[in-house]
């Protein structure tokens, strides 16, 4: 199961192009993805709480972790990172071949 990672507030639509296209070319390779603007059935007017501890629970379930371009400038990204990373999840590049 991979969990895709990256930036979302403050960005148009939360990002959520982005994590709907790296999720689509994922399943099309036939892996299970986590992305987060597939949770809460889209919805964004939940509290930033809310959303982050949904997706550090995900982070748990994950196999593999997958950063998108601009992560480093997201707090809640840098978060997911450093705790795959502390729990020995692999972490990979969107763009690079999975």
């Amino acid at each position: 199961m991979v969990y895709i990672s990256g930036p979302m507030s403050g960005k148009p639509d939360s990002n959520y192009q982005a994590f709907m296209a790296v999720s689509r070319r994922l399943r099309e390779q036939g892996l299970e993805v986590i992305c987060p603007a597939e949770s809460f059935g889209g919805n964004q007017d939940l509290p930033k709480t809310a959303y982050m501890r949904h997706d550090f629970e995900c982070v748990l379930k994950a196999d593999a972790l997958v950063r998108l371009p601009g992560w480093q400038e997201s707090e809640g990204a840098l978060a997911e990172v450093e705790m795959a990373r502390l729990i020995g999840i692999p972490i990979w590049d969107e763009g690079l071949p999975f």
